[in-house]
């Protein structure tokens, strides 16, 4: 990769006519099969939720730089991380983060583990999106997965870490993937 590109989901070679014809190709094998979700042939993919996105689960490991770390959540990182969740998908488990977050914060508790993994990725994640969104043009959700890695690999975290067990479990989508709860080690 080159100068500030950090796409990991598709890696087209130089050839636009080929790029095209790729796509085109890819793009004849999806089908949406719930709000958000997309599936190749019988493989689902997740929503658009800001902290997945299938094709990262090479990057990082644990907790990255977070790990053994606290933050200290503020009004404005959740106005931020509201704003940011209005403009993806819908879900369960951003909910949960959500007041998880607000609830440390009005306890007065810094964020610890996978909590300061979501703020922080969260954050983030917005901050480059609106960038690129600026930058580049286009819609938002344009730029969603190339900022997503971009955050994963910036902290050095599993994508795993960025919801908690109680997120992960209150969501029909994560709890029904092996990926979250192995690395949680939550058994089902």
């Amino acid at each position: 990769m080159s100068g500030g590109d950090y796409g990991h989901t598709l890696n087209f070679a130089k050839n636009t006519t080929n790029n095209w014809l790729l796509l085109a190709i890819l793009l004849s094998f999806l089908t949406v099969v719930g709000p958000g979700s997309v599936a190749y042939g019988d493989f689902v993919v997740a929503p658009r939720t800001g902290a997945w996105t299938a094709g990262f689960d090479h990057l990082g490991r644990g907790l990255g730089k977070l790990a053994g770390k606290q933050v200290i959540a503020t009004a404005s990182g959740l106005e931020t991380i509201r704003d940011h969740l209005s403009k993806l998908d819908p879900s369960v488990a951003n909910a949960v983060m959500l007041r998880r977050i607000e609830d440390a914060t009005k306890a007065g508790r810094p964020l610890e583990g996978a909590d300061a993994v979501f703020y922080t990725h969260e954050i983030a994640e917005q901050s480059i999106m609106k960038s690129r969104l600026v930058s580049q043009g286009g819609d938002y959700l344009d730029h969603y997965s190339i900022a997503h890695g971009k955050v994963l690999e910036i902290y050095g975290n599993s994508p795993f870490s960025v919801y908690h067990p109680e997120a992960i479990l209150a969501d029909d989508f994560l709890r029904t993937n092996p990926n979250w709860l192995k690395f949680w080690g939550i058994n089902p």
